[in-house]
């Protein structure tokens, strides 16, 4: 796992985008300040789908971390719908 992959897992764009079946049509979505590869894309989508099942790139505390960033972004759309 390289440096986009990364960035791209901590991007609430990117974290949006592969979590909300609505948004998941054409391209994908992510920050402009990074330049991911088709592959490294995928890597990622591929991680946040499996989470639970992904042994060995993460820590437990970093599976922990990225859960609550995921719940935090979640809680903060919902909040601007409701608004």
């Amino acid at each position: 796992m390289n440096q986009n992959v990364i960035e791209l897992l901590e991007d609430p764009v990117f974290l949006r985008y592969v979590l909300d079946n609505e948004t998941r049509q054409g391209m994908p979505h992510y920050s402009s300040s990074i330049h991911p590869t088709r592959q490294e894309i995928d890597e990622a989508e591929h991680i946040l789908l499996t989470l639970d099942e992904v042994g060995g790139i993460f820590s437990d505390e970093e599976i922990v971390a990225l859960k609550n960033r995921i719940k935090s972004l979640i809680e903060a759309e919902n909040g601007r719908k409701n608004n």
